[in-house]
């Protein structure tokens, strides 16, 4: 057995886990940041509308979600779908709140769901993809 897959078996441990989910938190947060600064470019230049805003946002939570559970899972190696969504959740939670805080008070509203749902979909199916992306290497 390669020592790259020993390694990766041995994160199984929940310390390792929420060190691997930590880890994936951070690093889906400074893809966010890397997507949201060129969108504002190009939605301000040529796509000065909420919608498009709005929508843009949405498409890189889902990116920034799907990221922390595909890099989650691949390194916990189980519940690809569990573990991906938990991560989505965790995703959204920081998110909400780091907003909630930023505006001065908690706005639930219809762009809050959808964008729990969307974060929570991105991040289990970031998730499947990288619980098979380890099974189909191990394969080889």
């Amino acid at each position: 057995m390669s020592l790259n897959l020993q390694k990766t078996e041995n994160t199984g441990s929940s310390i390792c886990g929420i060190l691997y989910i930590i880890k994936g938190t951070i690093f889906s947060f400074i893809l966010s940041l890397l997507l949201i600064i060129p969108a504002a470019i190009i939605l301000k230049t040529f796509f000065p509308t909420d919608g498009a805003v709005f929508a843009s946002s949405m498409i890189i939570s889902f990116i920034s979600a799907f990221f922390c559970g595909f890099y989650m899972s691949r390194h916990v190696l189980k519940s690809g779908l569990l573990n991906g969504a938990l991560a989505g959740i965790l995703y959204f939670l920081i998110l909400f709140f780091s907003g909630s805080i930023a505006s001065g008070g908690i706005n639930f509203s219809l762009s809050s769901i959808l964008s729990f749902v969307i974060s929570l979909l991105g991040g289990a199916i970031g998730g499947i993809f990288g619980i098979n992306s380890v099974k189909s290497q191990r394969r080889r």
